[in-house]
């Protein structure tokens, strides 16, 4: 028997991303595959909202609030530069339209997520030492997707001059 809870609101499938998808008391690292605006129905009619369309979830209407947080937590107010990007969110109780609700927000740090580490054992070693010769890739720039030391960088940077 499983002790994981299920929120109302899962049970009616709404369309866009909400407090329900994420584990109370827990974060949630969700990464932003683009940002649109889109029209969205609501109890007076339609009105345009920027939405971010997340990889792996629903579509996210964003508020000023977790606009002006994605701003500072990625380090720019440019949609363009929030594609790609993975950002931690939580839940909190705000006062809202007279009432407390369940609310989705930003934390104001980028999520601390762990790179694998390229090692001259690592399966993508000599591809990576193949994109350096062909001037495709830099040892900084495949930091952003692994984890390579100072001696490993050094390993690499003589792999691909004997490509």
């Amino acid at each position: 028997m499983s002790n994981e809870k299920t929120h109302w609101r899962k049970l009616h499938n709404p369309d866009y991303f909400g407090a329900y998808a994420i584990p109370p008391g827990k974060d949630l690292i969700v990464e932003i595959e683009r940002i649109e605006v889109r029209m969205i129905k609501n109890d007076k009619g339609n009105d345009e909202h920027t939405v971010a369309i997340l990889k792996g979830q629903k579509p996210w209407i964003l508020n000023a609030t977790n606009q002006k947080m994605l701003t500072k937590v990625i380090g720019s107010p440019y949609v363009q530069d929030w594609e790609n990007q993975k950002v931690k969110v939580y839940t909190t109780m705000i006062r809202a339209f007279g009432e407390d609700v369940e609310a989705v927000r930003v934390r104001p740090e980028k999520p601390n997520i762990k790179l694998p580490a390229l090692t001259p054992e690592s399966k993508k070693w000599d591809q990576a030492a193949k994109l350096i010769a062909q001037k495709k890739q830099t040892v900084e720039s495949l930091r952003e997707f692994y984890d390579i030391s100072e001696e490993h960088a050094k390993q690499l940077e003589d792999a691909a001059t004997s490509v």
